[in-house]
């Protein structure tokens, strides 16, 4: 049994964001991003969330610098990889 107001970071690898620019991540409302940045070339970020809010969808983009980002895009962190740096926004239409 949940205890009112417990949290838990969770990981959500994001393989989708290369590819596509984009990714919708199944979450829960109210998660705060804790950390961005890559595992094995994969980004990633870690939320922390409580299980007892309902779910959420959210959608994250990924820029490389010099890129020009959405005006409704909010920043959450950025991360190297290799002779790049990469920087994850979420989309806020």
């Amino acid at each position: 049994m949940l205890r009112a107001n417990e949290r838990h970071i969770y990981k959500y690898p994001l393989h989708n964001l290369m590819s596509y620019g984009s990714q919708v991540v199944e979450t829960r409302e109210g998660a705060r991003v804790v950390l961005v940045g890559h595992q094995d070339h994969v980004p990633t970020i870690w939320l922390e969330i409580s299980l007892n809010e309902p779910e959420e969808r959210r959608l994250f983009v990924i820029y490389g610098t010099g890129q020009t980002v959405d005006d409704n895009d909010i920043p959450v962190g950025s991360y190297i990889d290799g002779d790049f740096v990469w920087h994850i926004y979420e989309s806020n239409p």
